[in-house]
Protein backbone atom coordinates (compact mmCIF):
# COMPACT_ATOMS: atom_id res chain seq x y z
CA UNK A 1 0.00 0.00 0.00
CA UNK A 2 1.29 3.81 -0.96
CA UNK A 3 2.34 6.10 1.80
CA UNK A 4 -0.42 8.95 2.32
CA UNK A 5 0.40 12.14 3.41
CA UNK A 6 -0.45 12.28 6.82
CA UNK A 7 -2.71 15.32 5.86
CA UNK A 8 -4.73 12.75 3.90
CA UNK A 9 -9.04 12.51 4.80
CA UNK A 10 -10.55 9.35 4.42
CA UNK A 11 -13.49 8.80 2.98
CA UNK A 12 -15.93 9.16 6.39
CA UNK A 13 -13.18 10.16 8.67
CA UNK A 14 -12.89 13.80 9.74
CA UNK A 15 -9.42 15.26 9.98
CA UNK A 16 -8.95 15.90 14.27
CA UNK A 17 -9.16 19.55 14.98
CA UNK A 18 -5.89 20.89 17.03
CA UNK A 19 -6.94 21.26 20.42
CA UNK A 20 -7.95 17.58 20.55
CA UNK A 21 -4.92 16.77 19.35
CA UNK A 22 -2.30 18.81 21.77
CA UNK A 23 -2.73 16.12 24.55
CA UNK A 24 -1.86 13.03 22.69
CA UNK A 25 0.90 15.01 20.88
CA UNK A 26 2.10 16.40 24.58
CA UNK A 27 1.95 12.49 25.37
CA UNK A 28 4.01 10.97 22.48
CA UNK A 29 6.52 13.71 22.97
CA UNK A 30 7.04 13.04 26.46
CA UNK A 31 6.89 9.15 25.87
CA UNK A 32 9.99 9.66 23.10
CA UNK A 33 12.07 12.00 25.73
CA UNK A 34 11.68 9.92 28.70
CA UNK A 35 11.80 6.83 27.26
CA UNK A 36 11.87 5.89 23.67
CA UNK A 37 14.92 8.29 22.46
CA UNK A 38 17.12 6.66 25.61
CA UNK A 39 17.70 3.33 24.50
CA UNK A 40 18.11 1.14 21.11
CA UNK A 41 15.39 -1.36 20.93
CA UNK A 42 16.24 -4.90 19.74
CA UNK A 43 12.99 -5.17 18.02
CA UNK A 44 9.75 -4.21 17.65
CA UNK A 45 7.56 -6.38 20.16
CA UNK A 46 10.43 -5.19 23.34
CA UNK A 47 10.06 -1.35 22.21
CA UNK A 48 6.03 -1.87 21.81
CA UNK A 49 5.98 -3.89 25.29
CA UNK A 50 8.47 -1.26 27.39
CA UNK A 51 6.06 1.80 26.14
CA UNK A 52 2.88 -0.46 27.30
CA UNK A 53 4.95 -0.93 30.74
CA UNK A 54 6.02 3.05 30.96
CA UNK A 55 2.49 3.99 30.38
CA UNK A 56 0.23 1.76 32.29
CA UNK A 57 2.92 1.76 35.30
CA UNK A 58 4.84 4.87 35.38
CA UNK A 59 2.96 7.97 33.43
CA UNK A 60 -0.67 7.19 34.82
CA UNK A 61 0.29 6.28 38.18
CA UNK A 62 3.36 7.85 38.95
CA UNK A 63 4.48 11.28 36.63
CA UNK A 64 2.60 14.13 38.06
CA UNK A 65 1.34 16.23 35.05
CA UNK A 66 0.95 19.95 35.47
CA UNK A 67 -2.19 20.29 33.10
CA UNK A 68 -4.03 17.71 35.96
CA UNK A 69 -3.01 20.47 38.43
CA UNK A 70 0.01 18.39 39.22
CA UNK A 71 -1.35 15.13 39.79
CA UNK A 72 -1.18 11.59 38.25
CA UNK A 73 -3.95 10.78 35.48
CA UNK A 74 -4.77 7.81 38.85
CA UNK A 75 -5.16 10.74 41.32
CA UNK A 76 -7.48 12.76 38.79
CA UNK A 77 -9.40 9.85 37.76
CA UNK A 78 -9.98 8.41 41.52
CA UNK A 79 -10.51 11.99 42.85
CA UNK A 80 -13.07 12.80 40.08
CA UNK A 81 -15.15 9.00 40.47
CA UNK A 82 -15.26 9.78 44.38
CA UNK A 83 -17.05 12.92 44.07
CA UNK A 84 -19.14 12.42 41.77
CA UNK A 85 -22.70 12.41 42.62
CA UNK A 86 -24.53 9.14 42.41
CA UNK A 87 -27.41 8.26 39.67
Amino acid sequence: MPRRHPATVFPGHRPIDRPFRSPAESTNGAIKVELVNREKWPTRKSASAAIAAYIEIYYNHQRIHSGLGYQTPREMLDGYQNHRPAA
